[in-house]
């Protein structure tokens, strides 16, 4: 699995658990400790800033269930 699918399913793991969307820090301190991309890395390669990205895959994790 590459690093970006897996930081972004454990972005969405995350908010689940968390029931709120992390900040910069603390994503990058929790990414740090697990191995995962970084808040500004997932921005480039998502194409949105970190906020509106989490907000986004939080929007789409709901439609699905």
């Amino acid at each position: 699995m590459l690093y970006y699918e897996h930081s972004l399913e454990e972005l969405i793991k995350y908010i689940k658990k968390e029931k709120r969307i992390p900040s910069e820090k603390v994503w990058n301190r929790y990414a740090y400790e697990k191995n995962l991309l970084s808040s500004k890395t997932l921005e480039y390669l998502y194409g949105l800033r970190f906020n509106k990205m989490c907000r986004e895959l939080n929007r789409k994790k709901k439609k699905q269930n």
